[in-house]
């Protein structure tokens, strides 16, 4: 599991973010390819917190973006940007839901086998 912290700026915004990645998420029974999932957690100053759930798999994603929610009555609108998004790095997408955040997940709800795993470390710079 790879670990990034990225600070950066956005329309004049501060954005701190935080992102997961297992680039070697288990296969699933009768598929093909590598399979990525990624966990974005990212925080824009004075527009709220979001969180991102993808699996990438053969240029596919499944996607799960959480919103703040002053922001959730916009979900097709951010649906259709985010697909925009996806298009134009050339990802297609079997699944794209826009959601209202309710909460703050846990890394381990999202990559449940690091706990499997949990005795061990590797670590690489």
């Amino acid at each position: 599991l790879l670990h990034f912290i990225l600070p950066f700026q956005y329309e004049d915004h501060n954005v701190m973010s935080e992102m997961w990645v297992d680039p070697d998420s288990d296969k699933e029974p009768n598929t093909v390819g590598r399979k990525i999932k990624v966990f974005l957690k990212f925080d824009i100053q004075s527009v709220g917190k979001f969180e991102l759930v993808m699996t990438l798999q053969d240029h596919e994603a499944r996607v799960q973006l959480f919103v703040p929610p002053h922001l959730a009555m916009e979900d097709k609108k951010i649906q259709a940007e985010v697909a925009g998004i996806l298009k134009d790095n050339g990802i297609r997408f079997s699944q794209l839901m826009v959601r209202q955040r309710n909460r703050d997940r846990r890394v381990d709800e999202i990559f449940p086998e690091i706990r499997e795993k949990e005795r061990t470390i590797n670590v690489r710079i």
